[in-house]
């Protein structure tokens, strides 16, 4: 095994003289750190595990386990699938109890820092395991097949995998990630796991059971590459944050805005004006001007603001943006004055409702068009590289419908990025379908469980008509997390769910190969997001094998 960084090995893991597993590990890196234990999608020892736990190791700064789970589970049965739900619990606890104890390991590891990865049935053995109470420190869940058993049912009815109605006291935080074809069974998942556990849900479009597995199945036509790659980044984003504590009670840095109304932060700002048909805008322009210029230019955020327009958070996040390296700008969709209060504004219903309303496809194209002049404005200028546009509540649905009506418009966006918009449908793609094949473009998702606006049958029908278009999109699901979490000192503000889908964000960009000022601000001083990136070919060489 290899690594760009440094020489990882894979040392024999023995019980009652059998190979019970492989211990991964950078051989000159001393004292105790984090562990990921990961079983393969058929329990055993296999390539693609192998590999998997070479990225966690160079890449999270962890050491691995990769297990033989034929040999902790004490089975007889020929495959993983047909082992029990004790002994699929039983090997998973035996796995823990060894990467703690071996002679191997028990130097190495940070025995209140394990997590556990599993594939297909192995993920359902994880998430079982969580439900019944056993202690570990995180877990992630490659494509589970989300079997919910009802509350009522006989448990012979089901699968030794199936997961149970309600899961208990879950101790370990999860990242689930769910194939696409499998979210009819979201509600159900979301609803077993409960209140109290600490999970994040990311799906890919169009994805497929197992399509992150290369190597072990021959013939696997669900491997899709692109999408296995962006699972391994949020897969190493994730433990990172999980073993150093990033975001556990501070997500993002807020801007300080100076008094008196000026909403400066020592960035330049510029009041421009621009055109939506005959109506003239104002906005603002926030960037270094120390560092993008129109020698060095940069990648501009265009931010739709919340239904409250653009107030001290909205001209706050312009300025977060700008600290990154962007240039960033305001789309004034009320075109009221850059800063006013919401508490002034005459007649907000009718203010909102102007823009958005359920199945008013006239509204959801004029929404899209009003965004569009502030990015046809900002793409003009000659300090800018590309654009992508970021939307926040009812900005957020501006997001969805600048990408729904792509079609009509110049589709030269990078990335579409909603956090905690409502999903309302805009657009019959039924009777008015899109020009060409797809909808272009990148769309990111970020939204809470507690959010009845995106969740149950309105995201389920979001997400259907989005793949009807075989559109590229992702969503990310925060736990117990409510509308409104990335708006900092607010009563929904969630530090974790904020940081994450910051994070999640820049990584987006990155590969996007969007340019940012030089020397910019990395978007996290915690994470591992940049090295990541770095080493993306060697990882990929590794992991998933030649492009």
């Amino acid at each position: 095994l290899g690594s760009c960084r440094a020489v990882i090995v894979g040392t024999d893991v023995r019980i009652n003289d059998q190979l019970a597993g492989k211990f991964v590990h950078e051989s000159d890196v001393e004292g105790m750190l984090p562990a990921v234990i990961v079983f393969s999608s058929t329990g055993e020892i296999d390539e693609h595990s192998l590999n998997l736990a070479t990225s966690m190791v160079s890449e999270v700064g962890a050491r691995a386990l990769v297990v033989d789970a034929f040999r902790l589970g004490a089975s007889e049965a020929k495959t993983f699938s047909s082992f029990s739900k004790q002994e699929m619990s039983n090997a998973l606890q035996i796995a823990i109890t060894t990467i703690k104890e071996c002679e191997t390991c028990i130097d190495k590891v940070d025995p209140t820092k394990v997590a556990v990865v599993g594939h297909g049935v192995t993920a359902n053995a994880m998430l079982l395991a969580a439900s019944t109470g056993i202690d570990f420190f995180g877990g992630i869940a490659f494509t589970p097949m989300l079997e919910i058993e009802s509350a009522s049912a006989v448990e012979t009815n089901f699968s030794s995998s199936s997961l149970p109605s309600s899961f208990g006291a879950v101790k370990p935080n999860l990242l689930i990630m769910p194939a696409y074809d499998a979210i009819g069974e979201l509600g159900m998942l979301e609803q077993a796991l409960g209140d109290d556990a600490k999970y994040e849900i990311f799906i890919q479009h169009n994805t497929r059971f197992l399509f992150n597995v290369q190597g072990n199945r021959a013939g696997n036509s669900n491997f899709t590459r692109s999408q296995a790659f962006r699972a391994l980044d949020q897969s190493v984003s994730y433990l990172s944050a999980l073993f150093n504590q990033t975001f556990a009670t501070v997500g993002t840095d807020q801007p300080t805005l100076e008094s008196g109304g000026n909403w400066s932060t020592g960035f330049g700002h510029d009041a421009v004006s621009y055109f939506d048909g005959d109506t003239e805008i104002s906005g603002i322009i926030v960037r270094d001007k120390t560092k993008v210029t129109r020698q060095k230019k940069a990648h501009a955020v265009l931010v739709v603001p919340a239904w409250k327009g653009f107030d001290e958070y909205a001209i706050s996040r312009l300025h977060y943006f700008a600290s990154l390296g962007f240039v960033a700008m305001s789309a004034n969709i009320y075109n009221l004055d850059i800063g006013f209060k919401i508490e002034d504004m005459p007649n907000t219903l009718s203010n909102l409702t102007q823009w958005r309303e359920a199945n008013n496809e006239e509204k959801g194209e004029a929404f899209a068009r009003r965004i569009i002049a502030a990015r046809d404005f900002i793409d003009k200028q000659n300090f800018v590289d590309g654009v992508s546009i970021v939307g926040f509540c009812f900005g957020g649905t501006g997001v969805y419908n600048a990408f729904r009506f792509s079609d009509k418009f110049d589709k030269d966006i990078k990335v579409y990025a909603s956090f905690h918009g409502s999903m309302l449908p805009t657009r019959n793609f039924a009777s008015n379908p899109p020009s060409d094949d797809k909808l272009e473009g990148y769309l990111t998702m970020y939204s809470g469980t507690k959010d009845d606006g995106e969740s149950g049958q309105m995201l389920l029908d979001h997400l259907k008509d989005l793949s009807d278009q075989s559109s590229e999109w992702e969503l990310t699901r925060y736990s117990s997390t409510v509308h409104g979490f990335t708006e900092w000192g607010s009563a929904g503000y969630n530090a974790w769910a904020e940081g994450r889908s910051f994070e999640s964000l820049q990584a987006i960009m990155l590969a996007n190969k969007i340019k940012l000022a030089s020397a910019a601000s990395p978007l996290l001083t915690a994470s591992t997001l940049l090295p990541l990136m770095a080493s993306a070919v060697a990882m990929l060489v590794t992991y998933l094998g030649r492009p």
